[in-house]
């Protein structure tokens, strides 16, 4: 054999175990995960620069997360200045969305260029996830460039067998309890939704029940939520549909669970009525962060609510595929 032949067969040997390892299959067949090693992911948003920021940002670094969720209005001051300082010790493996208290076009800009964004809206994979990131500032209709993008990115990462999960963020909510006086005067007329909120739900929801999402994060409301899984009810939007009253384990559930995390260090919002039927869950007392943690070769999550400064976490749920 000569020795061009054999350094063709080892390189070709070589890529076929990089093929094989990295997950990669041609055609149609379905793409194992891989071994996805255990990991967890930090989501939270409504921060400021305080002490209860510097406790939740300390909370977070002890948890030892690979990826933090930012899920917008960062520094509530004209610049992100003390914000970005604050979270160095994470600012390598943050990735935000831009809240009402970001929009401002200097805010803006900064943003853009500290995490290397060129839009307000994006995607970006990690491990077996797929996230996507809506910004609830700019234009959400069905016509706009950021529901295009949204809608082109949802089919495209579905299609994409190696993703086990999509899971979207931003940080107006499509569903809140009503809390606090801010939020209580955009509830003129619904209990229980917030009708300048409507178009996000009504236009984003329905794409997330058609591409089988789980798990949706949001804030702007101080304090923590969870729903059940839920399905866009198109008859009566501001009451979805309950798809599993379990109230914290779920298998394959249809419908998503919909996360709001403002607690991460800006005064907290209280509950002003009763919970809609669709919330399981509810804190409106502490400061602290969500964990996501994904098991089992990355098809199973448990999700856990962290006060800050407490040995007990507030709300446990787990997912599995």
């Amino acid at each position: 054999m000569s020795l061009h032949l054999q350094f063709t067969i080892v390189l070709l040997s070589t890529f076929a175990v990089i093929i094989l390892c990295s997950g990669i299959l041609s055609n149609s067949q379905i793409i194992a995960l891989g071994d996805v090693q255990d990991f967890s992911i930090a989501a939270v948003g409504d921060w400021g620069c305080n002490p209860n920021t510097a406790k939740t940002i300390a909370e977070i670094v002890n948890s030892g997360p690979s990826l933090v969720i930012g899920l917008g209005d960062n520094s509530y001051e004209l610049t992100g200045d003390c914000w970005l300082n604050m979270i160095q010790p994470i600012s390598k493996i943050i990735h935000t969305a831009f809240g009402n208290h970001d929009a401002s076009p200097d805010l803006v800009n900064q943003y853009l260029k500290y995490f290397k964004l060129v839009k307000t809206f994006y995607s970006f994979n990690f491990k077996n996830i797929h996230f996507v990131t809506i910004d609830t500032n700019a234009p959400l209709d069905i016509n706009s460039e950021q529901y295009k993008f949204v809608k082109n990115d949802l089919e495209k990462a579905s299609s994409n067998k190696s993703i086990g999960w999509i899971i979207p963020f931003f940080h107006i909510p499509a569903y809140t309890t009503p809390s606090g006086e801010r939020i209580l005067s955009l509830f003129p007329t619904e209990p229980f939704a917030v009708t300048s909120y409507d178009l996000l739900r009504n236009t984003y929801q329905p794409l997330f029940d058609k591409y089988r999402i789980n798990i949706v994060l949001q804030a702007h409301a101080h304090n923590y939520q969870r729903s059940y899984p839920i399905l866009f009810n198109q008859s009566s939007p501001s009451n979805p549909i309950i798809t599993n009253k379990d109230s914290s384990s779920y298998h394959s559930p249809k419908g998503e669970i919909f996360l709001t995390v403002g607690t991460g260090g800006r005064s907290l919002h209280q509950f002003l009525v009763n919970k809609p039927t669709y919330v399981i869950t509810e804190e409106d007392t502490k400061h602290g962060f969500l964990s996501l943690k994904f098991t089992n070769n990355g098809t199973s999550v448990r999700g856990t609510f962290y006060p800050n400064e407490s040995i007990n976490p507030e709300d446990n749920f787990t997912i599995e595929k």
